[in-house]
């Protein structure tokens, strides 16, 4: 996970707030936490997109802005030198997540996967332009896949992010896929937007995402959303192992296994998001 470094920009002194020039949210944590929403949703954004956003002047916007990198809910990337949020949304998305009932809900179905498969298998959510590893269970194996809860992956190049991608719909796939920074992890990995976008439309009819040594070489993984009656995918369920041990025929059978566990799963989900019926 990438280091975090904060914002050296610096503005020019601006005039105290007038009643004129006060919008939105009044209050240093409801503005503060008006700042966090737009960023997380429209994010990675330049200091002049948040203020145009905003409306506050430069000197509150900035202050406001360093309070949040203090605090490591907004992180500055001086290269773009743009704010995104920080990875302590991330933790605090997790601690949330970790005590939620989708966690419970899909905790046997991952461990009888892990049985099937003896590999590991990984629960996780989308969040923005990744997903989180929301719970795992290890396989047993002395080399195995190994990714702790919390962590963050890129959607575009692992299996769980490319089924929860292939299921957003058209318009907020693209908006995400625009402002995706496409890094070729490996010569396997997917860094035209075309390509990926071809790629989805097939994820999307077979129902499952592979990746094939696309984020780490000689790791494979096959992945399935969970998804609401309406199609809405809430996590997906990834299994993954090395190269060396998956043969072709091992994933074949991964299909099926994984897609009856994630029917069970997504059957537990309907009663909770009947209201998006």
């Amino acid at each position: 996970m990438a280091g975090l470094t904060k914002n050296t920009h610096t503005t020019s002194a601006e005039a105290e707030e007038s009643p004129q020039t006060r919008r939105g949210p009044t209050g240093s944590l409801a503005r503060a936490m008006a700042l966090l929403d737009e960023i997380a949703r429209h994010g990675p954004l330049r200091f002049a997109q948040i203020q145009e956003r905003s409306q506050l002047p430069k000197a509150t916007l900035h202050r406001a802005l360093t309070e949040l990198q203090n605090e490591r809910l907004v992180q500055f990337d001086e290269r773009s030198l743009t704010y995104m949020a920080g990875f302590r949304v991330l933790e605090l998305a997790n601690n949330v997540w970790s005590r939620s009932d989708l966690r419970t809900l899909a905790r046997d179905q991952l461990e009888h996967l892990c049985e099937l498969s003896n590999e590991t298998v990984q629960l996780s959510v989308h969040s923005d332009t990744h997903a989180i590893y929301l719970d795992s269970v290890e396989s047993d194996n002395n080399i195995r896949m190994s990714m702790g809860v919390g962590t963050s992956i890129p959607l575009y190049c692992t299996g769980a992010g490319k089924a929860l991608l292939a299921s957003c719909p058209s318009v907020q796939q693209r908006d995400i896929i625009d402002r995706i920074s496409f890094t070729a992890f490996t010569p396997n990995t997917i860094t035209d937007k075309n390509r990926l976008l071809d790629e989805l439309v097939s994820i999307r009819q077979l129902g499952f995402a592979e990746d094939n040594e696309e984020h780490f070489i000689g790791i494979r993984c096959l992945a399935a959303p969970v998804v609401t009656c309406d199609g809405h995918a809430v996590a997906a369920v990834s299994i993954c192992g090395p190269t060396f041990r998956i043969s072709d025929d091992d994933l074949k059978q991964w299909h099926q296994w994984l897609l009856e566990a994630t029917g069970k799963i997504s059957k537990r989900v309907a009663p909770t998001s009947t209201r998006l019926c």
